[in-house]
Order: structure tokens, then C-alpha cells, then sequence
């Protein structure tokens, strides 16, 4: 009877014993499923940041009639309600793509459309990708960003349109997960990338747009009612930013 209970006990505690150590390698295996998961995130966002081929400006000159070109990621896709103008507005919007990979896609946008004028915001996917980066990498990075804007707008002024660079906008009060993520430097890159658009601007005889002087409420930050996530905006701040585009194209 005695050995029994002790071959009882000793059968339950074994059970216990295994049952820990299945409980702890399911444990390990979730948590490499996450890791492997996140390393798959971090390279495709990290991809993004490659630099393509460089793309000699286009020379063309503007079509008649006169067409106006929205251009950028899916800030630019999602652009809705578009202003009505006496002229068309083209949308070309590229979800989830950074201003290095586009310069490309830019130029071949403007050899098919040639606007006489064109609106272009791009930066914040670098800014995302970027954040996952260690510092030398992330400053390659910005550097690159800042060379693809300088060819979009030299291509914009070899097609003769008259082109608006839109100030990014950082992410508006991001998840507590993005916050660990980004750890500020999204902010940080941000700021780096507007601070050189005057620069480029003045190159390429372009100008700037300042989103934020028509979105920002009393305290400086974006209301609620013009962000949708994030990342993106509502109706009601396309709305807003239709302004950007101008009532009218070419002389006078």
C-alpha cells in the first residue's frame, strides 16, 4: 500500500516535470516564431532604404492641356476628396515606398504625364525604415533620401513643371509598440529630412509646402479629426490640403 503511494507520487510528479518542460519549449518556440517573424518585418522595411539605379532627368517640356501630378506613398494613394480645379489632377501614389526607391518611378511619371505642375510628399517610410538602422547606417540612409528628393526635383525642372515639396509629417501619436520601435528616431530623421528641403529647393527652383501651418491645432499637433491612424489622414485633411494644389498652372 506504502509503494503505491509513493509510486503514485513520484508518477504525478513526473507528469508535472514533463508537462514543464513542454510548457517551456513551447515557450522557446514561440519566441523564436516572434523573433524570425520580426527579423522577416525588419528586412523588408530595411529594403526599402536601397538605393535604385541613378535616372538622368528627363527633358521634356509640359503637355497641353495643362495637368497637374500628385505624387508620392499612400499619403498621395489615399488622397481624397482631390481639389477640383479647371485643369486634371493625376494621382500616383505608392503604399509602403520610400523617396530612394521612387526617383525612378518619378521620372518615368513625369515622361508620361509631363505635368506643368506636380506636388510631391515622400519621406516618412525612410524615416520608419531607417529607425530600425544603427546610427552610421541610418545617417547613409538620410543621405540617400536626401539625393533622391534632389533628383526628383531635378527632374521636375528639366520637364519644366513647377514642383511643391511637402514637408513630412512625423507619425501622430504612434502605438506604444511603434513608440518601441521608433525610439524617437523616426522624429529625429523627420526633422533632418525637412530641414534640408529649403536646400533643394532653392536648387531646383522648386518650392515648399508646409502641411502642418494648414493641419496643427492651438497646440501644435495634428487633431483628431485629421488623423486617421498614425501615419495617414482623413477627408476631412486632404480637405485642408487641397490648398496645396494651385488654382491655376503656368504664367500669371
Amino acid at each position: 500500500m506504502t509503494g503505491d503511494m509513493h509510486d503514485g507520487g513520484r508518477s504525478r510528479d513526473g507528469g508535472r516535470s514533463r508537462a514543464g518542460v513542454f510548457a517551456t519549449l513551447a515557450l522557446l518556440g514561440g519566441l523564436v516564431a516572434l523573433a524570425l517573424l520580426f527579423a522577416g518585418w525588419r528586412a523588408d522595411k530595411v529594403a526599402i532604404l536601397v538605393p535604385p539605379a541613378p535616372v538622368a532627368p528627363v527633358r521634356t517640356s509640359p503637355a497641353e492641356p495643362a495637368t497637374f501630378l500628385l505624387f508620392g506613398d499612400s499619403r498621395v494613394a489615399q488622397w481624397a476628396p482631390l481639389p477640383e480645379r479647371p485643369f486634371p489632377v493625376v494621382v500616383e501614389g505608392h503604399p509602403g515606398r520610400s523617396a530612394i526607391q521612387l526617383a525612378p518611378a518619378f521620372a518615368a511619371a513625369v515622361a508620361q504625364v509631363r505635368p506643368a505642375g506636380a506636388l510631391v510628399q515622400l519621406g516618412v517610410n525612410d524615416a520608419v525604415a531607417a529607425s530600425l538602422l544603427l546610427p552610421a547606417a541610418r545617417a547613409e540612409a538620410l543621405a540617400h533620401s536626401i539625393a533622391a528628393l534632389d533628383s526628383i526635383a531635378a527632374t521636375a525642372r528639366a520637364a519644366g513643371a513647377e514642383l511643391t515639396l511637402m514637408e513630412v509629417v512625423p507619425p501622430v501619436r504612434p502605438d506604444p509598440l511603434r513608440r518601441l520601435v521608433y525610439r524617437g528616431e523616426v522624429d529625429r530623421y523627420v526633422a533632418a529630412l525637412n530641414a534640408e528641403l529649403p536646400a533643394i529647393a532653392a536648387r531646383h527652383g522648386a518650392r515648399i509646402a508646409r502641411p502642418m501651418a494648414r493641419l496643427a491645432g492651438p497646440d501644435g499637433e495634428l487633431p483628431e479629426r485629421y488623423r486617421r491612424d498614425a501615419l495617414h489622414f482623413t477627408p476631412a485633411a486632404y480637405a485642408a490640403l487641397d490648398a496645396l494644389v494651385p488654382p491655376r498652372l503656368g504664367p500669371g
